[in-house]
């Protein structure tokens, strides 16, 4: 698993590829951890899987960043089904696509 970040005008962007597991998860922490504490994008289209550690690690994300968060996860796939199965599609704001990423959040700090 890789975590690539950039820095928006607004926020930060991370762009996670691979595999989200058990071996994997803390160093996603780790990298998300990296960010300073403003809002951030965490994008998830080149995750080819997920289990429950990489989702503890975002709800981590979304305490600490007080709900600034946007998860862009695909339409469709193992990432989507885990998101749905439990339960989170409501809990973070999700989008579909990382170019509707940067939208979503200018909207969601408006609110």
């Amino acid at each position: 698993m890789t975590v690539e970040g950039s820095q928006a005008e607004e926020f930060h962007l991370a762009v996670v590829r691979g595999v989200i597991d058990i071996a994997t998860s803390p160093l996603l922490r780790e990298a998300l951890d990296g960010f300073d504490a403003g809002p951030l994008v965490v994008s998830l289209e080149d995750v080819a899987y997920c289990d429950s550690t990489g989702l503890s690690a975002l709800i981590a994300q979304r305490r600490a960043r007080d709900g600034r968060i946007v998860v862009v996860v695909p339409p469709t796939g193992a990432v989507r089904r885990l998101f749905q199965v439990a339960g989170l599609e409501r809990a973070f704001l999700i989008v579909q696509t990382r170019a509707e990423a940067p939208d979503a959040m200018r909207a969601a700090l408006r609110d």
